[in-house]
């Protein structure tokens, strides 16, 4: 039976916790297109764990207060999906924010989604543009300062085969999403969006940078070879 185990280590004591089944998790049969789950921490130290479940994302939140896990809840539908990678989760200093792709046919959207903390309920998720059969299956990425800003990266097929990352940010000071960008002077090889690999990466820091590393690979070959920096700023 597959199933979602946390551990939580205690800086304090320097030792992990027993494993724990996360409710909602023990499908009962095995499900082969289950995905990796995904975990981020609030302000508070409180983790957040995302995983698919059946054609469902849902998330499970540890309850510091309580000192138990609640039970999982449906955030949003993921349609065809069938990617075996981990959605994207982070803190934006304020609230919780899951990117994803969900999949309809051979048309792919990539979304986002909030978690409100005074109501204490996940938003309606926010297309990051229409459905577009050039936008890969691969889950998108995402990276979030502690101010609120976020930036959401995934991968696009050209039209002319020259393959690429685009890209899309929260402005938090005006308080929407700005247009999508491509990210400049990027090529990247077709089999990186294919099952399997993982071969670019998003990662940002509290003070708005983020960097993207990338396999730039015109003669296929499979090693990162460029670094690619952008900011929130």
């Amino acid at each position: 039976r597959d199933r979602v185990l946390v551990t939580l280590f205690s800086q304090t004591t320097a030792t992990w916790s027993n494993p724990v089944v996360l409710p909602g998790s023990l499908s009962g049969v095995r499900d082969a297109n289950r995905g990796a789950p995904a975990v981020a921490f609030d302000s508070e130290s409180q983790p957040l764990v995302v995983w698919k479940r059946g054609v469902d994302l849902v998330a499970n939140r540890f309850d510091a207060v309580q000192g138990t896990w609640a039970g999982y809840v449906k955030i949003a539908s993921l349609g065809d999906q069938t990617s075996l990678e981990a959605p994207a989760v982070a803190f934006d200093g304020e609230t919780f924010v899951v990117a994803y792709t969900s999949l309809q046919g051979k048309a792919a959207t990539v979304n986002v989604v909030s978690y409100d903390q005074v109501a204490e309920s996940w938003g309606t998720p926010t297309p990051m543009h229409a459905a577009d059969a050039k936008v890969t299956a691969r889950m998108a990425r995402m990276t979030a300062d502690a101010h609120g800003n976020r930036l959401v990266v995934w991968p696009f097929l050209a039209s002319n085969g020259v393959d690429s990352l685009k890209y899309q940010r929260f402005d938090a000071a005006v308080g929407e999403w700005l247009g999508a960008k491509t990210l400049p002077e990027v090529t990247l090889s077709r089999a990186e969006f294919l099952p399997g690999y993982a071969d670019w990466a998003l990662g940002g820091a509290p003070n708005g940078l983020a960097a993207v590393t990338f396999a730039d690979s015109p003669d296929s070959s499979d090693s990162p070879k460029n670094l690619r920096l952008a900011s929130f700023y």
